[in-house]
């Protein structure tokens, strides 16, 4: 995999968008599974969020979702559609993914970081 494919720049587009959203309440970004060709761009990105969930976030084809990562299985939180502009508002999407992820995340994991940036 070229280090300058598309699929790699985009991924690292949306880790940047969400790195500067979360701050210090996002670590551990990975990219997996980049797929391209003429038709076709895929890939996931999994992290950690809040020190309390894995999500990952897939890719394919102009669609995307976040899911918290159960291994085999995944729970949606945000998918493509839910938020206007979908994957080139990333900071929309990042700020929607943060309100649907705090409230599946007891206080006590939440009241160790700053308040949130407002959106």
């Amino acid at each position: 995999m070229q280090t300058d494919s598309p699929g790699l720049r985009l991924a690292s587009g949306i880790i940047a968008a969400l790195r500067n959203h979360f701050g210090r309440r996002a670590r551990n970004f990975a990219i997996h599974d980049i797929q391209e060709n003429a038709n076709l761009i895929a890939f996931s990105i999994t992290f950690e969020i809040y020190d309390f969930y894995p999500l990952i976030f897939a890719y394919d084809r102009g669609f995307y979702g976040f899911a918290i990562d159960y291994g085999t299985r995944g729970i949606t939180v945000l998918r493509d559609g839910d938020v206007p502009g979908g994957i080139d508002a990333m900071p929309a999407v990042a700020a929607e993914l943060d309100r649907r992820v705090r409230v599946r995340i007891p206080d006590k994991y939440l009241d160790v970081y700053e308040p949130p940036p407002l959106p």
